[in-house]
């Protein structure tokens, strides 16, 4: 049905797949199975919280295009993607905090990544957000990209500490200006892009602590991103030239 104000059973456990999703008069999950074995949907619904949702869900549980304004009451763990963007998300407390495929929280009010899971097997996005730095974001990313785009990010403090050699770190449309984190680091083991390691693309005199901006800009396109005017940019310990 594509109906349903609520859900009109009681389950304990499915060891396929649950769908609930297109139900716009449906405002509460209470009545799902507690452990689903395949996926779980709830997308296009008028829900505002997880809370009556699986805890346990074997493959992808998607949550996007929803009312959602807290992931409380949600899974701690999803064998698969986990979705929740379009919604009106300002926090990721109470979401997964292991997620085995990609995760995607884009399109909400976000202004923190406190709350993100710990581990996330594919991709992270959390672009489109009103993120001011990447504080709280997984510790360890596998995927093939972290999207933080479109956001007002000036720094990336809270980059996270573990990722997939070869991934690609998208910050489309933010002003970012504070460059440090891209300076100071001891990666020397990964092959990162964008690498936080510009001497590597010889953007710093290691002599005269020189940085090059016009390199820098290089760099910045490889990134897909646009780097802010010379004159806005702050480099700690460092010397910024032409």
């Amino acid at each position: 049905s594509k109906r349903l104000e609520k859900i009109p059973l009681n389950f304990r456990h499915v060891s396929g797949s649950f769908y609930c999703e297109s139900n716009r008069e449906l405002s509460s999950l209470e009545g799902c199975p507690e452990t689903v074995g395949g996926n779980f949907h709830c997308f296009y619904t008028n829900i505002k919280t997880l809370e009556g949702g699986p805890k346990t869900v074997g493959d992808y549980y998607g949550a996007s295009n929803n009312k959602l304004i807290s992931l409380e009451g949600g899974p701690n763990e999803v064998g698969g993607a986990f979705l929740c963007y379009k919604n009106e998300l300002v926090s990721l407390v109470g979401g997964p905090k292991k997620v085995g495929g990609s995760y995607r929280c884009t399109d909400n009010k976000l202004t923190s990544l406190v709350g993100a899971p710990d581990y996330v097997g594919g991709t992270f996005r959390c672009d489109s957000n009103k993120l001011n730095n990447l504080e709280g974001s997984p510790k360890t990313i596998n995927g093939l990209f972290f999207n933080a785009s479109g956001n007002n990010l000036t720094s990336l403090e809270g980059f996270t500490e573990t990722f997939r050699k070869g991934m690609k770190l998208m910050l489309v449309d933010n002003p970012i200006t504070d460059l440090y984190l891209f300076l100071n680091s001891d990666r020397t083991d990964q092959d990162v892009m964008p690498a936080p390691l510009l001497n590597e693309w010889e953007a710093i005199d290691p002599d005269t602590m020189e940085v090059s901006y016009s390199r820098l800009v290089e760099i910045f396109n490889e990134m897909g991103s646009t780097i802010p005017k010379m004159e806005d940019i702050s480099i700690e310990h460092y010397k910024l030239v032409d």
